[in-house]
């Protein structure tokens, strides 16, 4: 499920904080920070909106959705490239 697919479901007035795990500048979403599904920026989430949703928990505070999305094709290049790493190593003498 992408992260669009996610928001196009939701109410408008779940309360949501996004975390994509693939930035190493993005911050852990505070109980402050989050958001109305409704009024999210779209400037904040165009670069992610494609995203894989990894995981979905409920915030005990707020009681808000705490999502973590993450680049699948990104991924996958990685995966594959340490497989390709580990085929070299292992051809080695």
């Amino acid at each position: 499920m992408t992260l669009l697919d996610l928001l196009q479901k939701l109410s408008p007035d779940t309360l949501i904080g996004i975390w994509n795990i693939d930035d190493k500048r993005a911050k852990y979403p505070t109980p402050q920070t989050y958001q109305k599904a409704g009024n999210i920026q779209w400037s904040k989430i165009r670069n992610i909106i494609d995203y894989e949703v990894m995981a979905i928990c409920v915030n005990e505070k707020n009681g808000g959705l705490f999502v973590r999305v993450y680049n699948k094709a990104r991924l996958d290049m990685s995966i594959a490239n340490s497989d390709l790493a580990q085929k070299i190593n292992n051809m080695r003498p």
